[in-house]
Order: structure tokens, then C-alpha cells, then sequence
């Protein structure tokens, strides 16, 4: 007997290449992204806009780390001593069509078989 386990609505990968995994394991099984489950990714490489479907991300603002970095260290090397504490640089959300709004409240979630595809 084939056990079913409930279908999240989405799932969100914490680096890109763990995403590509997911999206190709999600097609084998016959899940279609973002009809049946939505897919997000941190970081936000160029090819993530030519898979299929194109992949919503999280962008990390590199450009102003990298800049932020770099005046820390010179800043540290200037006056002698490292500086204190931590400074936060606001991701942004990049949405592409791998999400979907969540299913409506009330609907039967779908269940994935260990055989493979999902069923109401």
C-alpha cells in the first residue's frame, strides 16, 4: 500500500542549487510548479529567470555588501580596531511565475502517493 503524505502549498529553498533539486524532483513526481505547490529560492543567479518556470528568488543586495565590506575593513585598518555589531542590508523579492497565490481555506489539500504524483 502506497502512503500518502499532504502536499505543502510552498516550499522555499535556502540556496539555489537546493531549488533546482527541488523543481526537478517536484516534475518527476508529476507536481506541477505553481499550480499545486509554490517554489522560492534564495539568491538570485541570472539563469534563475530561464527555468521552467521561472524561479521566484531572494535577492541579496551583493553590490552594496561587497561595498559595506570593503569600507568596514578600511575603516578597521584606519583607526586600528575592528568595528562592533551587525548591520542589516534588505533582501528584495524577485517574483516569477514559479508562486502562486495559497490555495483557498477550506480546500482539500493534495497528497503525494510514495509511488509518485499528486491526487486530491
Amino acid at each position: 500500500m502506497a502512503s500518502r503524505v499532504p502536499l505543502p502549498t510552498a516550499i522555499f529553498a535556502a540556496a539555489y542549487e537546493m531549488a533546482l533539486v527541488t523543481l526537478k524532483a517536484l516534475q518527476r513526481q508529476g507536481i506541477a510548479v505553481p499550480e499545486q505547490v509554490s517554489l522560492v529560492s534564495f539568491d538570485d543567479p541570472t539563469s534563475a529567470a530561464f527555468l521552467d518556470p521561472p524561479l521566484t528568488t531572494v535577492r541579496q543586495p551583493l553590490e552594496a555588501l561587497g561595498q559595506r565590506a570593503v569600507q568596514k575593513l578600511y575603516d578597521a585598518l584606519k583607526k586600528g580596531v575592528m568595528p562592533e555589531g551587525t548591520e542589516l542590508l534588505p533582501p528584495e523579492l524577485i517574483v516569477r511565475n514559479s508562486t502562486a497565490p495559497p490555495r483557498a481555506e477550506g480546500t482539500k489539500p493534495l497528497t503525494i502517493t510514495k509511488k509518485g504524483g499528486a491526487s486530491p
